[in-house]
């Protein structure tokens, strides 16, 4: 995935960040997007050595609903 496609998932991800908490997903660190708690996007962040090394970005419903989501407060 190139810089183009990185910035032009961010820049849709900013206009729903209102709606955006930090949790955890299956364990592992991520942002969740649930505007009156209904669960539209998660992106997913892969660490190593204190560095997001990837970013997995999951909106299709099907996969939604396989996750184990822990809103952190």
């Amino acid at each position: 995935v190139g810089a183009a496609a990185v910035a032009r998932g961010a820049l849709a991800s900013a206009r729903r960040s209102r709606h955006a908490e930090l949790a955890l997903v299956d364990g592992a660190p991520a942002v969740v997007v649930a505007p009156r708690g209904v669960l539209q996007l998660v992106l997913l962040f892969e660490l190593r050595d204190d560095r997001i090394v990837a970013l997995d970005v999951v909106g299709a419903p099907e996969r939604l609903a396989q996750l184990e989501v822990a809103v952190l407060a």
